[in-house]
């Protein structure tokens, strides 16, 4: 009868440990640290290699959320852009070596922070992957 007990206080502590770690591990998941922007002269600097200016954007979403980033159009560009979107739990910092390789093909390129993310306002949603949208035929 005693090894049952023991057995079942090893099972109950097992599954109560599984339920901690799942609430915890759900909520590193859900709700990322805010990585924040600091590396704008950085960014500068490497637009203006290729006579970009780097300007701060701003959006406000339908739902009333500000959302902001950075884009930059090179001196010699092609009229085509791309916009360069971090994963979560990172900024528009994190995709400045995407950017450079695009500003030196003669993309303009578009940097946002995600909701909650960066200097952007709001709740972070999921998108745990960096991604690259391209947009053709913008005029100057």
């Amino acid at each position: 009868m005693r090894i049952w007990a023991r057995l079942l206080g090893c099972g109950a502590c097992y599954v109560a440990g599984c339920l901690v770690l799942a609430v915890v591990l759900g909520e590193f998941a859900l709700h990322p640290a805010r990585v924040p922007v600091n590396r704008r002269l950085e960014a500068q600097a490497m637009a203006s290699r290729f006579g970009a200016v780097l300007q701060d954007v701003a959006i406000t979403s339908e739902d009333g959320t500000l959302l902001q980033g950075w884009f930059a159009r090179p001196a010699q560009g092609t009229g085509d852009a791309v916009i360069l979107f971090h994963g979560i739990g990172d900024n528009r910092q994190g995709m400045m070596g995407l950017a450079e390789f695009f500003l030196g093909h003669g993309y303009s390129v578009l940097l946002p922070d995600s909701r909650g993310q960066g200097a952007s306002d709001g709740f972070p949603t999921m998108g745990s992957e960096k991604k690259a949208i391209f947009v053709s035929g913008l005029s100057g």
